[in-house]
């Protein structure tokens, strides 16, 4: 009895990779594209608009150097935050930006005292990070999240 009360406790803990939703999962693998220093296999990951911005190149070091600093994606923290997770104001911002397309809002924990707020959207074929916001936790907590 015991040992199948174990497996039922550790059943989430054990799923929770595996439920994770798909916006988590782009950003997790675009960071373990950045990781191999892949800036091709990076850059399939972002909008053309993003990367006119930011360029391949330099997206794969800033992103392989936030992994560096947590020791693995694992230690990164990833999550997709829910509508009601977040503020308002936010949402509204982000509606105006992207209308009502599927967008998804994923964070990141960069280090110990940032995060990166990454905005995922819903394309024909795949989804696409379309914008990134590094903040501090104080801004985090004060401007994004409930």
């Amino acid at each position: 009895m015991k040992k199948i009360l174990l497996v039922v406790l550790c059943m989430p803990f054990i799923l929770a990779g595996c439920l994770s939703p798909t916006s988590v999962k782009v950003v997790s693998d675009a960071y373990e594209a950045a990781i191999v220093e892949d800036d091709e296999l990076v850059a399939r990951y972002f909008s053309e608009e993003y990367l006119l911005q930011h360029p391949a190149e330099e997206l794969t070091q800033e992103m392989a150097e936030d992994v560096r600093n947590r020791y693995g994606i694992n230690m990164m923290n990833l999550k997709e935050l829910r509508n009601r997770e977040l503020q308002d104001s936010y949402i509204e911002e982000v509606e105006k930006q992207y209308g009502n397309d599927d967008w998804h809002i994923v964070v990141a924990q960069t280090n110990d005292q940032e995060v990166v707020v990454w905005t995922i959207i819903r394309g024909e074929a795949s989804y696409i990070l379309v914008n990134s916001d590094r903040m501090s936790f104080d801004r985090y907590n004060e401007e994004i999240i409930n």
